[in-house]
């Protein structure tokens, strides 16, 4: 399966058509449940917002109205036998499974402002 991707022209004048090969087309049957009280922009890959009434509902925004921006299917997260591998270490890679990062890290909760940076349907011309 092939993709086209145009970059914005106004942005970048000297940008010209590429073209991504993908080995195989993109599988969407193992997405995870979304909040029904997300506004679907596009079904595949998934993208979607919460309204703004429910950004507001909440002194900090439940996981649930996170907004959604994804290129491609969601994978399923294998927690066994996902690593994690940390490149330019003096000493090499350090690679850590989920258990290693579990066990020898403190969690941390932080509140942050997330912002998307634009609104690319608008631009590409697939909302109106």
């Amino acid at each position: 399966m092939h993709k086209m991707i145009r970059t914005q022209r106004y942005k970048y004048p000297k940008a010209r058509m590429i073209s991504i090969v993908f080995p195989h087309p993109m599988d969407f049957s193992c997405e995870p449940p979304h909040s029904s009280r997300l506004i679907v922009q596009d079904p595949q890959p998934f993208n979607a917002e919460p309204s703004a009434s429910s950004l507001v509902e909440f002194n900090i925004t439940p996981e649930e109205l996170i907004y959604c921006r994804n290129h491609g299917p969601v994978r399923k997260f294998d927690e066994d036998n996902y690593v994690l591998i940390v490149k330019g270490s003096r000493s090499g890679d350090v690679t850590l499974t989920v258990k290693d990062l579990k066990a020898n890290f403190h969690r941390h909760c932080i509140v942050a402002a997330l912002q998307v940076g634009g609104c690319s349907y608008y631009l590409r011309g697939l909302k109106s």
